[in-house]
């Protein structure tokens, strides 16, 4: 166990810096290094406990570190007056009340990637999406607007968020460079393999791993 969290460990301190450049727009006036120490130290206090190591160790520190922040907004804490240091007037902001910035700080630009990438998708994928993802309504209630089987709604409906899934990391791998670029195109809105180049790619290029980890980090709270 204690060899488990060295690596862990290990992993997380090699990876400090981006974790923390990927936290900076989701923590406002909080300080990121704080919020990826404490998140980290959590980590390492689990699995000491004995729970199971998370697959994706980076992508939980910085879903656990975002946690943090929000918790923080929406404490009794917040609700004190602070002065903004980036607001040359120095105007109050009182933290708890201000829907703007709690909005940004729980979603950053989550929210605009995952509609961009909900947009890439058929209108029939996006129409059961809407009806089974944000209305909650089960197959067997959409079977006579489909004009289909309860049961081929249902693998529609998974269908859909697989491939939702593929083009929202296909877009975090777009912003790679060229050789990047030239391989996410090759991922498909379709549920398919991933060509071997392209896998190769993924796996072999640090900028994709960071936009891989990225997505696990969209993944685990979506879970």
């Amino acid at each position: 166990m204690t060899n488990c969290i060295s690596t862990v460990l290990t992993q997380l301190a090699a990876q400090r810096n981006r974790l923390i450049a990927l936290l900076r727009p989701h923590c406002g006036h909080l300080d990121p290094e704080d919020l990826i120490a404490e998140a980290t130290l959590r980590l390492a206090e689990r699995l000491a406990a004995g729970e199971q190591t998370p697959e994706h160790p980076t992508a939980y520190v910085l879903r656990s570190a975002k946690n943090l922040a929000i918790d923080h907004y929406r404490s009794a804490r917040a609700r004190e007056i602070y002065l903004d240091p980036h607001d040359t007037a120095q105007e109050p902001l009182l933290t708890h009340h201000d829907d703007t910035l709690r909005h940004r700080i729980e979603i950053g630009g989550d929210a605009a990637l995952v509609r961009q990438a909900f947009l890439g998708l058929s209108s029939e994928q996006q129409r059961i999406l809407v009806e089974t993802a944000v209305h909650g309504r089960p197959p067997r209630d959409l079977a006579s607007e489909f004009g289909t089987r309860a049961a081929l709604i249902a693998t529609a409906a998974h269908r859909a968020r697989r491939a939702l899934g593929n083009e929202t990391l296909r877009l975090l791998l777009m912003r790679g460079d060229t050789e990047c670029q030239r391989h996410a195109r090759r991922i498909s809105t379709r549920a398919a393999t991933l060509p071997r180049h392209a896998a190769n790619h993924l796996y072999s290029c640090k900028t994709c791993q960071e936009h891989v980890d990225e997505f696990n980090a969209l993944r685990t709270v979506a879970e």
